[in-house]
């Protein structure tokens, strides 16, 4: 014998059914098809609000968007962008907007950046390489070299596995590239 298969919507129906052939309470039935007494109700009050239209599944996608941006707004952003002899970015465009919209909810610089980028008007810089690095410190670090903020702060995993950590010296540390 296969196996019954049923959905929710089928036996959401089922539900309704046997509550109005009138057998047992709502508390019963709702015991019967394992489901509580609230979500029991929910379901009769969607029948006899909307028919059985109201049993089918529903969107679970929000019915609005709350931080949503006017796409007069950001079209207004895009015009201020390209307004100048040099193309703005959004830290430049949100004050002109401020200025313009100044009883408006303007959007941070982040949210107008996104924008841009989604319409493709914002081109991905390349990185630069750190093509090597050599640092030499005195007296100021025993225990660890002193390696350049800017090298440490662009891809420290990178720079972690080139460097090799060397004691020419008492007193100073000498920072060389690893070999591959």
């Amino acid at each position: 014998m296969p196996w019954l298969e049923t959905d929710p919507v089928t036996e959401r129906k089922r539900f309704i059914m046997g509550w109005l052939s009138g057998e047992f309470a709502v508390a019963e039935f709702c015991r019967r098809h394992e489901i509580s007494r609230k979500t029991g109700y929910k379901w009769i009050a969607r029948y006899e609000r909307e028919g059985p239209e109201g049993l089918e599944d529903r969107s679970k996608r929000p019915g609005n968007c709350p931080g949503a941006v006017e796409p007069d707004l950001i079209e207004e952003a895009i015009r201020i962008r390209y307004s100048r002899h040099q193309i703005l970015g959004a830290r430049k465009v949100r004050p002109w907007l401020v200025g313009l919209y100044s009883d408006q909810d303007i959007p941070c610089e982040r949210t107008l950046h996104r924008h841009f980028v989604r319409r493709g008007l914002v081109k991905k810089r390349r990185r630069s390489r750190i093509s090597q690095v050599r640092y030499v410190t005195h007296r100021y670090s025993l225990d660890r070299p002193s390696v350049p903020p800017r090298a440490l702060g662009r891809e420290p995993t990178l720079v972690a596995r080139q460097l090799v950590l060397q004691r020419p010296a008492a007193g100073s540390f000498h920072v060389e590239r690893a070999s591959q």
